[in-house]
């Protein structure tokens, strides 16, 4: 497998401390933007609670579990604990065959390392047939958390085993979305609820938000900028939305203004479909021809619309061209009912 090159972290940002001492005395899930270094604050909670997991399964020792989604992430993130610490850090997955393992092998595996990375399916089979039961785990982190609805393993895990546990470890939710699926306005208080609910913790992103999102790779990135920027706005959204004590009211009277000429727009045009929206406004083909170009062949094609107004597009193929002419009387009618 290849090696994986890590940055080494050397001063933690002021949220991450801030984000840090909360997780310390109350279990927590941290919403941060892409790249922010939600990882990092995991790893200074293991340092902070490593007294536990130094010591011996057999005079009571712990071990911090880390929970993941992919083989790809037990990787990474068992190297970057492991360069960032003085612990010993195992790793284990399907792959590696731990299935045919017997109670022998895992005892020898959680009595040599003091943290353990788990692709979270793998775990979740251990404490199902008690070969390590959640008692003995001081630090259960989830990383990519918002991974957690239905039959899904993070959530079997929390439903099956936390609350009847008797010494319950702290839980660390890691994220950069409290939803995998796209959100509307709506639906942000139940599902900042549902992931509070899953893992028996706060919902937090510091209180430093300018630092956080400067700071995260949505921010640096300048390809994809629309993908960064949704990435950017995303994590501004559920922080505000947070902060204000899962207000929506708050959430729309912050971002509206802001947003208020892009709405109006969506409301006039909602579709945005050039060539659906011609149609339905009374355009039609006028004229369709091929034309010769330095560049080669083109097609053209001529829109009129009900008014007369004639709209001229090209493109490679007749429905590209259609396509081109459609978006330019598409864009001046509704640039002229917004301005």
């Amino acid at each position: 497998m290849q090696d994986i090159q890590q940055e080494v972290v050397s001063l933690p940002r002021s949220y991450q401390t801030e984000l840090m001492g909360q997780a310390k005395l109350e279990n927590l899930v941290i919403c941060l933007p892409t790249g922010s270094g939600k990882t990092y604050i995991a790893v200074m909670l293991i340092k902070e609670m490593a007294h536990d997991t130094r010591r011996s399964i057999d005079d009571g020792g712990k071990r911090t579990i880390f929970l993941v989604k992919t083989v790809a992430l037990v990787q990474q993130q068992s190297e970057y604990i492991r360069i960032h610490t003085d612990l010993t850090v195992g790793k284990y997955y399907g792959e590696l065959k731990v299935d045919l393992w017997d109670n022998e092998r895992w005892i020898n595996e959680f009595e040599q390392h003091q943290v353990l990375v788990f692709t979270a399916k793998v775990f979740l089979d251990l404490v199902d047939h008690n070969y390590f039961p959640l008692y003995k785990v001081n630090l259960l982190i989830f990383d990519e958390c918002h991974h957690s609805t239905g039959e899904n393993c993070y959530a079997s895990l929390m439903r099956r085993h936390y609350d009847t546990c008797h010494d319950q470890p702290r839980i660390l939710g890691l994220t950069a979305s409290i939803s995998a699926k796209k959100l509307k306005l709506s639906q942000l208080e139940t599902t900042a609820k549902q992931i509070e609910d899953t893992y028996r913790a706060r919902l937090a992103s510091g209180s430093d938000r300018e630092e956080s999102a400067r700071c995260g790779t949505s921010a640096r990135v300048k390809k994809n900028s629309p993908k960064a920027l949704a990435d950017v706005f995303e994590a501004l959204v559920g922080a505000v939305f947070l902060d204000s004590g899962n207000s929506l009211q708050t959430v729309w009277d912050v971002f509206e203004p802001l947003l208020r000429n892009y709405i109006d727009r969506s409301i006039i045009c909602p579709n945005l479909n050039p060539v659906r929206w011609i149609s339905e406004n009374g355009g039609k083909v006028k004229n369709e021809f091929p034309e010769i170009t330095d560049d080669g062949p083109m097609a053209v094609c001529v829109i009129q619309m009900s008014n007369g107004t004639m709209f001229e597009g090209r493109g490679t193929n007749k429905n590209k061209a259609k396509f081109d002419a459609c978006r330019k009387a598409m864009k001046q009618s509704v640039d002229q009912q917004t301005s």
